[in-house]
């Protein structure tokens, strides 16, 4: 009996799911919050989860289930003037209002 119950154990139970490679998939994630816009260094400041590896590229859209507050959809949107240097334009900074939510609580 304890042969059968070692069999069916590295065989695998019934409904179980088998072992899979993670990775090399598409993953969204939804309504994060863009903070932040640095041109110069082309960085962009986001609060919440980032999905990918460290140095990877990462694809950014619309939000598409949550629609934006007509007052805000103006950030982070900038087109660069022709003519104008990427380095001497100044960081798109979102408006917090009066309570920063990137610094601790007191």
């Amino acid at each position: 009996m304890k042969l059968i119950a070692f069999l069916r154990a590295q065989i695998g139970f019934q409904g179980q799911e088998n072992a899979r490679r993670m990775g090399g998939k598409q993953r969204t994630v939804k309504n994060v919050w863009i903070y932040k816009i640095e041109p110069a260094r082309n960085f962009m400041w986001v609060k919440g989860q980032v999905p990918g590896a460290e140095g990877s590229f990462v694809y950014i859209k619309d939000a598409v289930y949550k629609k934006p507050e007509i007052s805000s959809l103006p950030f982070p949107t900038h087109f660069i003037p022709e003519g104008e240097d990427i380095d001497e334009l100044e960081p798109l900074i979102a408006d917090l209002g009066e309570v920063d939510p990137f610094m601790a609580a007191d």
